[in-house]
C-alpha cells in the first residue's frame, strides 16, 4: 500500500506549552521533497490531515496551521475546516488586493483565524487592510535585522494581533523575542518538523466522479450513500472526515447515510471536489480486501433486507458491518484505534468482534462463504428463516452491484 505523509512542526507559547502545530507538504518520509505546484501541496495537506491521518491524530486539541494558496483560500474547499481549530496561513506571495481582503473579511465573519506568513515590508501601504483581518503574523527572523523586528514588534503592540518569531535555534533567541514581546515561537531549538505517516487510502477515480455528478445533479442522499458504499476507501476517509470537521459528536456512527448527514451534503461535496484535485494523476490500484469488504457488506445488507424488509436503519447498519469487519487488515490500523478513530456503534463493534446479535450472524454467514465452509451455513440460515436460494441470489447481487465501478476506463 501507499504512505500518506504530513510534516507537523510545533508552534509554542511563551510558556514553552504548545500552542499549535504547522502542518506541512511532505511526499516522503524524508524532510527533502521535490518541487511541486503549490494548490497540489496545500489540498494534499488537507486531505491527508482531515482524510487520511485524522486531526484528532494529528494535533489533538492544539491549533493547526495550514499554508494557504490564493486558489485554495478562495475555493469552497476551505470551509471543510473545522474553524475553530484551524488557522489560515496567507503566504506571502499572495497580492492583498481587494478581493483577498473581502475573502479575508468573509472567513473572519464565518469564524476563521487568519496568519499572514514571512511578511517583511510592514511600511507598504496595501498591506494596511490585511492587518486589520489577520489573527497572527509570522516573522521570520533570518530575514529582518533586530531593528526591522523592533519596529515590527512596536508597529502591532497593542493591536490583538499575535506575533509569532520563526526559526528560533537557540535558547538565547527564545529569550531574547520573549523579551521583546512575542507571542508565539517557532524552530529548531524546539523541534525539526516530524513527518507522520499513515496507510493511505485512495478512492478509485470513477467513483469519485460519479459522487460528483451526483452533488451536480442534487441526487438524493440514498443515492450519494449507495455510490459511497462501492468503495472502502471513500467511505474511511468520510468517517474519518467526521471526526475531524469539528462536529462534537455526541453519538455513535451507525450508517453511511447517518455520517452523510452529520456532515451535511455541502461540506461533502467541497471534500469531493478537493479529493478530485490530489487524485488528479494518481492510478488506482485495487486491493482485493477492499473488493472483499465492499462485497461482504453489500450481501449483510441484501440479506438483513429480506429479515427485517421496512427497517433502514438495520439494513444500512448491516452494510457498514460488513465494511467495517475488514477495515483493519485493509490498512493495518489495529481494530481499537480504527473504533475509537471512526466512532462506531458498540453494537457494530459486538458483531464484529463477538459475532453478537443478528448482525453478528450474518457476518459469520459472509465468512463462512468466503472460507467455503459450505456445511456450516445451512444451519444458520434456519435459524434466519432464509432459504437457500435467496442466500445465493443475495451473494450474486452483491457481486455484481461491486463489479460496476470495478475497474476504471
Amino acid at each position: 500500500m501507499e504512505e500518506a505523509f504530513i510534516g507537523r512542526q510545533p508552534i509554542l507559547d511563551r510558556h514553552g506549552k504548545i500552542y499549535a502545530y504547522e502542518l506541512l507538504f511532505r511526499s516522503s518520509s524524508s524532510q527533502n521533497n521535490c518541487t511541486i505546484d503549490s494548490d497540489f501541496a496545500t489540498a494534499n495537506v488537507i486531505v491527508n490531515a482531515l482524510g487520511q491521518v485524522g486531526l484528532k491524530t494529528l494535533i489533538g486539541r492544539a491549533k493547526g496551521f495550514i499554508n494557504m494558496t490564493r486558489e485554495i483560500l478562495f475555493s469552497e474547499s476551505v470551509k471543510l475546516l473545522p474553524k475553530d481549530q484551524i488557522v489560515l496561513e496567507i503566504l506571502e506571495n499572495i497580492t492583498p488586493d481587494e478581493t483577498l481582503i473581502a475573502k479575508c473579511k468573509e472567513l473572519r465573519g464565518e469564524g476563521f483565524m487568519l496568519a499572514l506568513d514571512d511578511y517583511e515590508e510592514i511600511r507598504s501601504s496595501e498591506y494596511a487592510e490585511l492587518f486589520k483581518l489577520i489573527n497572527v503574523l509570522k516573522v521570520d527572523c533570518m530575514l529582518n535585522t533586530p531593528e526591522q523586528i523592533e519596529e515590527i514588534v512596536e508597529r502591532f503592540r497593542g493591536s490583538g494581533v499575535k506575533l509569532l518569531v520563526e526559526k528560533v535555534e537557540t535558547l538565547e533567541d527564545f529569550e531574547r523575542y520573549k523579551a521583546l514581546g512575542f507571542d508565539l515561537f517557532q524552530g529548531y531549538y524546539f523541534a525539526k518538523p516530524a513527518i507522520i505517516s499513515s496507510q493511505a487510502i485512495n478512492p478509485n477515480h470513477m467513483i469519485t466522479m460519479q459522487l460528483f455528478v451526483d452533488f451536480q445533479q442534487d441526487a438524493p442522499i440514498d443515492k450519494i450513500a449507495d455510490d459511497f458504499k462501492r468503495s472502502l476507501e471513500l467511505s474511511f476517509q468520510l468517517l474519518q472526515l467526521i471526526n475531524s470537521a469539528g462536529i462534537g459528536l455526541t453519538q455513535k456512527i451507525t450508517t453511511i447515510q447517518h455520517a452523510i448527514s452529520l456532515l451535511g451534503r455541502q461540506q461533502l461535496q467541497r471534500w469531493i471536489m478537493i479529493t478530485i484535485f490530489t487524485n488528479k494523476d494518481r492510478k488506482h490500484s485495487e486491493n482485493p480486501l477492499f473488493q472483499t469488504a465492499v462485497i461482504r457488506g453489500r450481501f449483510m445488507e441484501i440479506l438483513q433486507r429480506n429479515i427485517t424488509p421496512y427497517k433502514s436503519e438495520e439494513i444500512n447498519m448491516a452494510f457498514m458491518t460488513g465494511l467495517i469487519s475488514l477495515l483493519d487488515a485493509a490498512t493495518h490500523i489495529p481494530k481499537k484505534e480504527l473504533y475509537k478513530r471512526l466512532s462506531i456503534n458498540p453494537l457494530i463493534i459486538d458483531a464484529i468482534e463477538h459475532h453478537k446479535g443478528v448482525l453478528g450472524t450474518l457476518l459469520l454467514l459472509a465468512e463462512l462463504l468466503e472460507q467455503k465452509a459450505y456445511d456450516k451455513i445451512d444451519p444458520i440460515l434456519k435459524k434466519l428463516s432464509l432459504k437457500p436460494a435467496t442466500f445465493i441470489q443475495a451473494y450474486n447481487e452483491a457481486l455484481a452491484w461491486t463489479m460496476t465501478f470495478g475497474s476504471e476506463t
